[in-house]
């Protein structure tokens, strides 16, 4: 069976820092990279599995000079991967989140 692309939007590389607060477990926080980013989402590792579907917030620390977005995400999938687990998030469109600027900042090649 061969895999079928699913993403609407372009993925860059680009390691920056994440910070992932869990909502749902007290405000837990974990500290991770991006592996991968768009205008849509992001792909990370973590230390633990997180459950598929969790809405989470996250601040992302990108670009520089840094700048800090509040996103609201969608945990869309997590498979394990290493010492850890690998996943992957989509964005919503929360009220008072920076998900309109990450999008431009997303897209851009700086």
């Amino acid at each position: 069976m061969r895999y079928q692309e699913k993403r609407q939007h372009a993925r860059l590389a680009r390691n920056e820092k994440a910070y992932i607060r869990l909502l749902f477990r007290d405000g837990q926080q974990l500290e991770t990279q991006t592996d991968d980013i768009s205008a849509g989402g992001f792909r990370a590792q973590v230390p633990v599995a997180l459950d598929q579907g969790a809405i989470l917030h996250v601040v992302i620390e990108a670009g520089e000079p840094k700048i800090h977005f509040l996103l609201v995400a969608e945990l869309r999938w997590c498979r394990p991967e290493g010492e850890g687990f690998a996943v992957g998030f989509e964005l919503v469109d929360a009220r008072d989140s920076d998900y309109e600027v990450w999008q431009r900042f997303a897209i851009s090649e700086d």
